[in-house]
């Protein structure tokens, strides 16, 4: 194996590009194998710290809290696109127990009250969870649209501007 270490190092050499490149032209001897371990020491580090901070952005949520329905709402999209960019960085998706627990310390009282008792269906997989939350927090932010009151009582109507005239008979 060590003999081939002029090959390893041809084979990398063509194959990186811009600073890859650099770190195995760094190589002494044409040393392939001296090559891939610079290669593992520049770029192990990088990955690293990427999961590190993704690990880092979710525990983030856990000192957040909603006031109300709309807030609750934000978070949970801001949190579902954290999600994607720690599935994307580390390679799976976080533990569903622990997206539940991140889940239940945002939401607001209301919103925590619906969702009590609702405990994950698979094994790990948070998704149905967050589907549910999500369905409720548009139901209620699409409610919360009708201002002054409930969209069922005649007295909240709100005078549109529009005048009728009046029909006697």
């Amino acid at each position: 194996m060590w003999a081939r270490r002029d090959r390893l190092y041809r084979f990398l050499r063509r194959n990186m590009e811009g600073e890859g490149r650099k770190v195995v032209e760094g190589a002494r001897d044409n040393n392939g194998w001296e090559a891939w371990r610079r290669l593992n020491v520049n770029y192990e580090l990088g990955l690293a710290n990427q999961k590190a901070q993704a690990r880092n952005a979710l525990a983030n949520y856990m000192v957040k809290k909603a006031v109300n329905v709309g807030e609750s709402k934000a978070i949970m999209s801001d949190l579902d696109r954290t999600i994607k960019r720690y599935s994307e960085i580390v390679g799976e998706e976080p533990p569903g127990e622990y997206i539940q627990a991140i889940i239940e310390k945002v939401l607001d009282p209301q919103t925590l009250q619906y969702m009590v008792g609702y405990e994950l269906e698979g094994e790990g997989d948070s998704k149905s969870y967050r589907a549910k939350v999500m369905n409720y927090l548009s139901a209620m932010s699409y409610n919360a649209g009708v201002k002054g009151g409930s969209a069922m009582e005649i007295d909240n109507i709100e005078d549109r501007g529009e005048v009728k005239e009046a029909v006697s008979y």
